[in-house]
C-alpha cells in the first residue's frame, strides 16, 4: 500500500492517517511497508475514537501504530517488524495523551521484532502522558 503525506510541522509518510471524522473504523489484513524515514507510520490518528487494528503486518515504521489521544482503541493480533536503519527513537505501538485522555484501549496478541538489521532497538509499545507541552 502506498502512503499518504500528512502535512504536519514536517512531512509524514503515513499508509494509513485517521481523521477524527472516521472513528469506529476497522483496518484489518493489510501489510504495510513504509519508506522515507525519518518520519514513517503504519497508522495515525489524533483523538479518533473506537478504531480497531488487527491482523496487519507492518514493516520498518517510525512509528507503526500511533493512537494520539483517541479512546476505546482495538489493536490485536497484529505483527510489527524491523525499526528504519538509524533509528534510535522508533516505537512500534505509541499512544501519548497529550490531546484527549486515553481510555479503554485494548492492546493485546500482537507481535513486535524492534530490532533492525544494526540490532537498534526501539520502545516496542509507549503509553505516555506529556503535560504542559
Amino acid at each position: 500500500m502506498t502512503g499518504v503525506d500528512f502535512q504536519g510541522p514536517f512531512p509524514l509518510d503515513t499508509s494509513f492517517f485517521i481523521e477524527p471524522e472516521a472513528a469506529r473504523t476497522i483496518i484489518s489484513n493489510f501489510v504495510l511497508v513504509n519508506g522515507n524515514f525519518p518520519h514513517v507510520f503504519g497508522v495515525f490518528a489524533r483523538a479518533t475514537d473506537h478504531i480497531t487494528l488487527s491482523h496487519l503486518r507492518i514493516f520498518t515504521p517510525w512509528q507503526g501504530i500511533t493512537n494520539n489521544g483517541g479512546k476505546h482503541w482495538t489493536v490485536i493480533h497484529n505483527n510489527i517488524e524491523k525499526v528504519p536503519p538509524d533509528s534510535d527513537s522508533a516505537t512500534e505501538i505509541y499512544m501519548p495523551a497529550d490531546r484527549a485522555i486515553l481510555e479503554n484501549n485494548l492492546v493485546a496478541f500482537n507481535t513486535i521484532d524492534p530490532s533492525d538489521s544494526d540490532a537498534v532497538a526501539s520502545d516496542g509499545i509507549l503509553v505516555a502522558l506529556f503535560e504542559n507541552i
